[in-house]
């Protein structure tokens, strides 16, 4: 973000960079799942549940790095090191950038005593984990995980948008990023209808005393299709916006 760089030239080499390396990161990962073979598939993802992605991750990684004379051992401890990395900066970041923007909103020129408290840093930054704690140890995070990638997602195409607008106005060709961004909401819109398909499949099992999932809440259930609709409906929006915006420009 702005608030990152020393200036704005580092932008491009830091936006780009870390463009291309992302992509790479997902090449690579859809190498380590399509190389296994069924045998291995069922030791990472047992039929009774019990998967683990992150040791599929590592094994696999290890499994190509070994084929440039690296050691499999070195290779898979390696991979899982990369992984607990990526996860930590990424906390750190998510934590520093939401505190950031809790302060930002209570501050004023000339502020109350509750708004000089909530904009502390220790305290900013205690209520910008909180909610993130209460998910993790509640486990209600896995519930949440498959909305919070559409969400992820759908901002991406929503600033692929703004790009290809923005170079459309400047009459620039804006092929490269207009492209790109309707094969973004297309993925999300997809991955959405299947998940409100999946969410009502289950309350309707629920309701029609079908065996469900062990520890359902079918209040949860309801939220998570609630929160995917107004997304399906705001991505659906962003389309139209999309066509009508390069309609004007035309």
């Amino acid at each position: 973000t702005s608030k990152q760089l020393n200036t704005e030239l580092d932008a491009r080499p830091i936006g780009y960079g870390g463009m291309l390396i992302e992509g790479l990161l997902a090449v690579i990962a859809l190498i380590t799942a399509v190389v296994l073979i069924p045998s291995q598939y069922q030791t990472f993802f047992p039929p009774g549940g019990g998967a683990n992605p992150i040791t599929l991750f590592a094994n696999g990684v290890g499994g190509f790095i070994s084929k440039l004379g690296i050691p499999l051992k070195i290779g898979i401890i390696f991979a899982a090191m990369a992984i607990a990395e990526f996860a930590l900066t990424s906390l750190d970041t998510a934590t520093r950038l939401g505190r950031f923007i809790f302060q930002e909103f209570f501050r004023k020129e000339n502020p109350s005593p509750i708004r000089i408290f909530l904009t502390n840093r220790f305290v900013a930054t205690f209520f910008t984990i909180l909610p993130g704690g209460i998910l993790a140890l509640s486990g209600s995070y896995q519930s949440i995980w498959p909305i919070f990638g559409a969400a992820n997602q759908l901002l991406a195409a929503l600033a692929l948008l703004a790009v290809s607008v923005w170079l459309a106005k400047k009459q620039i060709k804006n092929y490269f990023v207009r492209y790109p961004m309707f094969i973004m909401f297309a993925i999300t819109l997809s991955a959405l209808v299947v998940l409100v398909y999946k969410k009502i499949q289950l309350i309707i099992n629920y309701f029609s005393n079908k065996p469900a999932p062990e520890g359902l809440s079918i209040t949860g259930t309801f939220f998570l299709l609630l929160i995917a609709l107004m997304l399906f409906a705001v991505a659906v929006s962003l389309v139209y916006q999309a066509a009508r915006s390069f309609k004007k420009i035309k």
